[in-house]
C-alpha cells in the first residue's frame, strides 16, 4: 500500500469513528481531520466534501465488513465453529458501527450509485455465506437437499437480528451475547 492508499485508510478509520460517535448531522471535516491527526485541508486533498468522505466511508467499511466475514469463515472447522464466529464477528461489527448502520438502512443519504455499490457488496456477503454452506453439504455437515439461498438468509437474517436485540435492547456487550446458542438453534432448527 503506497502513502497516499494509507493516509486515505487513516482518514476513512477516523471518519468511521467520528461518523459513529457524532452522527451524519454532528461530523465534521474538523473532527474527522483532529481524530485522523492531520489538518482539515489533508482531508480534502482525498474527499471533497463531507458527502463524498461519508459515501466512501460505507463503501470502505462494505469492503471491510466482506472482507473480515471471510476471514472469520475461514476460521472455523466446523459448521458450529463457522455459524458462533459469525455471530461473535457480526456483533462486534454492529455495535462499533451502530450509527453508520443506521443511514445504510435508511438509505437517505446514500446516492444512487452507493446503493448500487452496497447490494453488490451485500451479494458478496451472501456468496460467501453461500460458499461455506455448499462445503458444509460436501462434507457432509448438512442436509445435501438443503436450499443454499435460504439457508444463508436463516444465517445472516437470524444472526443480524440476535445481535441487535441483545446490543441495543438488552444493552448485552458483543462478548456477553450466546454466539454458541444462537449457532446451536440455527444449525439444529427449532425442531429437532
Amino acid at each position: 500500500m503506497t502513502a497516499k492508499e494509507e493516509k486515505r485508510v487513516e482518514i476513512l478509520n477516523a471518519a468511521i469513528k467520528v461518523f459513529s460517535e457524532a452522527g451524519i448531522e454532528g461530523a465534521t471535516i474538523e473532527g474527522i481531520a483532529k481524530e485522523a491527526g492531520i489538518g482539515k485541508g489533508t482531508v480534502y486533498d482525498y474527499f471533497d466534501s463531507k458527502n463524498t468522505l461519508f459515501q466512501e466511508m460505507i463503501r470502505y467499511s462494505g469492503q471491510r465488513f466482506r472482507d473480515d466475514l471471510v476471514s472469520v469463515i475461514e476460521q472455523g472447522d466446523t459448521m458450529m465453529e463457522k455459524i458462533r464466529l459469525i455471530s461473535q464477528f457480526y456483533a462486534k461489527f454492529l455495535k462499533e458501527h451502530l450509527d453508520i448502520f443506521g443511514s445504510i438502512m435508511t438509505g437517505q443519504t446514500l446516492s444512487e450509485d452507493m446503493r448500487s455499490r452496497m447490494l453488490k457488496e451485500m451479494s458478496t456477503t451472501f456468496k460467501a455465506v453461500e460458499d461455506m454452506i455448499q462445503v458444509g453439504i460436501q462434507t457432509l455437515e448438512l442436509k445435501a437437499d438443503i436450499d443454499i439461498e435460504i439457508a444463508a438468509s436463516c444465517i445472516l437474517g437470524g444472526v443480524q437480528s440476535y445481535a441487535m436485540k441483545k446490543l441495543f435492547v438488552d444493552g448485552y456487550n458483543p462478548d456477553e451475547i450466546d454466539h454458541e446458542g444462537i449457532a446451536k438453534v440455527i444449525l439444529t432448527g427449532l425442531i429437532e
